[in-house]
């Protein structure tokens, strides 16, 4: 997530809409800043896959972090 992207999950879903329920509230409400992902739910193979797909954030509002950990201890930066 560090650069924005299409993140596919191979798992065992059982339950996608709850997945999809689960990683919006982790992204938007405990991440700052909040994070705002697109899925798209698919069958494949009989499979359900999700894929999340989330836009980079602007370079001014980088690192986005963790909020219960607070900076700098749960920051997210990619370095080049």
């Amino acid at each position: 997530m560090l650069y924005g992207g299409i993140y596919p999950f191979a798992l065992l879903i059982y339950n996608a809409h709850k997945l999809r329920e689960d990683l919006t509230h982790l992204v938007s409400e405990l991440m700052e800043p909040a994070l705002r992902p697109e899925f798209t739910v698919d069958e494949i193979e009989d499979k359900t896959v999700v894929a999340v797909e989330i836009d980079e954030i602007p370079a001014t509002q980088k690192p986005y972090f963790y909020k219960q950990a607070g900076l700098p201890k749960a920051a997210f930066q990619a370095y080049a």
